[in-house]
């Protein structure tokens, strides 16, 4: 109860806060749950998220290595993945997995139902935030294209949430500057001076 009204004040008077150890996963599930689900509230990494096909050789540079897709991937051993965990709940729905099929030209219709099914499941991914907290991540995924897939999104729903609420806020800022120096464009200078 502590922690969650620790989170609570914290979220009320915007100030930042150190997240440590098992804690961190609560605070993240109660800060989207508590903040309208803004990913702006999980608290900042300084480690890499990145992807990487199942295929590939793990590297020491991968830091932890979680499988997203809900499917095991064909050919591979468990014991040759050297994986940290298997979120199969992370991945998409069977139903928008397969409305997908992988085609580049429904790539934006899927990444914004699959951030709805990833918004309305937020416990589920919350544990991979937690871990890039600690270290670097990797996520594993089987598809063929290395650009349009679930890993792929998944690291943009984690990553592009902050980056364009940024871009949105220097743009209001220099939408007002603008409007500033257009409200005052009526005042002419005093004579003499200049």
């Amino acid at each position: 109860m502590f922690q969650v009204n620790l989170l609570s004040a914290c979220l009320l008077t915007r100030e930042p806060v150190r997240f440590f150890g098992m804690n961190i996963a609560l605070a993240m599930v109660m800060a989207l749950r508590l903040n309208a689900k803004d990913r702006d509230s999980i608290p900042r990494s300084q480690f890499l998220i990145r992807i990487k096909r199942v295929y590939e050789k793990p590297e020491a540079s991968d830091g932890s290595r979680f499988l997203v897709d809900r499917l095991w991937p064909r050919g591979v051993k468990k014991n040759d993945l050297a994986l940290d965990g298997w979120f199969k709940e992370v991945a998409p729905s069977d139903r928008l997995r397969e409305w997908f099929g992988h085609d580049p030209r429904k790539w934006q219709e899927f990444r914004h139902r699959y951030f709805e099914e990833l918004r309305a499941k937020a416990e589920t991914w919350a544990p991979i935030l937690e871990r890039a907290r600690e270290s670097n991540v990797t996520l594993l995924y089987g598809a063929r294209d290395p650009v349009h897939n679930n890993a792929a999104a998944l690291k943009d729903f984690f990553t592009d949430g902050r980056r364009k609420k940024r871009k949105a806020k220097e743009s209001d800022f220099r939408q007002k500057r603008r409007s500033a120096n257009t409200a005052h464009s009526h005042i002419q200078p005093l004579k003499g001076s200049t």
